[in-house]
């Protein structure tokens, strides 16, 4: 190893700083894409192509970034020049990927909303027949601090979930 000066061992530790924090980036979206992938499969009767793709493209984003944190981490501490090279060329083609994916949700933005609320809709018409969709509805509700897909009308008697805390929801007619 060659002996660096101030300044490039100040770089050196803020690009491992920096590629640790990518791994970790990468390891919270493994687990993020992993646990949707499994919600998607126990909570879906009919699994939607698109989002449970969306779930296995962030499983699999996870694990590049997870894998080129590493690859960093490598050369920034080795000190290699074709490590570093390596990485700097696939964080330009993943910034080109994270702006290319940027636009694509601006253009289905509307269209991923209309799943969303129609898979809402879904749960809460289904909400007492499965318990485990139960639960995550309550919990939803709960933690979001709504009741229903649109109103408390959505359900014949609301659960108590829609009264939790300090909120109730008065019956539109």
């Amino acid at each position: 190893m060659s002996t660096l000066t101030c300044g490039q061992r100040c770089l050196q530790i803020v690009l491992i700083i920096a590629n640790i924090l990518v791994f970790i980036c990468g390891m919270a979206l493994v687990t993020i894409g992993i646990i949707s992938c499994l919600s998607i499969i126990q909570y879906s009767k009919d699994v939607d192509v698109a989002i449970y793709g969306l779930a296995v493209f962030i499983t699999t984003l996870g694990v590049i970034i997870f894998f080129i944190g590493i690859i960093g981490c490598c050369g920034a501490c080795n000190e290699s020049v074709y490590k570093l090279t390596f990485y700097a060329t696939v964080l330009f083609i993943i910034i080109l990927c994270e702006i290319a994916g940027g636009i694509g949700a601006l253009v289905l933005k509307d269209k991923v909303k209309e799943k969303f609320r129609k898979a809402i809709e879904d749960a809460v018409r289904e909400y007492g027949n499965n318990p485990d969709l139960s639960v995550l509805v309550d919990s939803i509700q709960s933690g979001v601090g709504c009741c229903g897909a649109n109103s408390p009308n959505d359900y014949k008697e609301p659960p108590p979930s829609c009264f939790s805390g300090n909120r109730r929801y008065e019956m539109m007619n």
